[in-house]
């Protein structure tokens, strides 16, 4: 259940609001965030770009334990000079996070916000256009679905000192060996017996 502000659902009554997408994707150089508005404007400490009309977030899936599965981000209208610098950044795998808005139309200005979607930015393609634009879209990862892939840690000593050089915790772990349990009772086989002859003959 997503929880709004007071000022958020006092505006809801009025129908008083307006509602904006944006998200954001942590580059290694800084954030790169958009909005889907005419203006630029700082949202919770993150700077948000001016992106009306350029970008279109697509319907997503959730599961039964409300999480979204995936979703696509298409920015449309790139010029050839942001296509290179977009193509030549190491996107794959960057955290993406894509939120919601709530704006006061009197004010006007920012009234509540909530992230609905975090993960990880998964494959990128491009469609290049006759006006020498192109579109990209952008294919999110929801983050659970790193639970289910197995890690490349091996839990032995040097590899956790790896992440704490005083970390030695696996020097005093035992070493597991592999012994044979059987399950259940053992049924010995019956010795067999010697048959006797009747009369000497059978």
């Amino acid at each position: 259940m997503r929880v709004l502000s007071s000022g958020a659902l006092a505006a809801l009554d009025t129908g008083r609001f307006a509602a904006r997408n944006g998200f954001v994707v942590a580059m290694p150089d800084g954030d790169v965030a958009f909005w889907d508005d005419a203006y630029a404007a700082t949202i919770g400490g993150t700077s948000y770009e001016p992106a009306a009309g350029v970008f279109v977030i697509s319907a997503f899936s959730s599961g039964g334990d409300l999480v979204t599965r995936s979703l696509e981000i298409t920015v449309s209208g790139i010029d050839a000079a942001t296509h290179s610098l977009i193509v030549d950044e190491p996107w794959h795998q960057r955290p993406v996070t894509v939120s919601r808005f709530v704006i006061a139309t009197e004010s006007p200005e920012v009234i509540h916000s909530r992230a609905w979607f975090t993960g990880f930015l998964d494959s990128m393609t491009w469609r290049e256009a006759a006006n020498g634009t192109s579109t990209i879209v952008l294919r999110c990862e929801d983050i659970g679905r790193e639970l289910g892939l197995k890690g490349a840690r091996t839990r032995s000593p040097t590899d956790q000192r790896q992440l704490s050089a005083d970390d030695a915790f696996f020097d005093r772990v035992v070493e597991a060996v592999n012994s044979d349990i059987t399950w259940g009772r053992i049924v010995s086989q019956p010795v067999e017996q010697p048959r006797k002859k009747l009369f000497g003959i059978f």
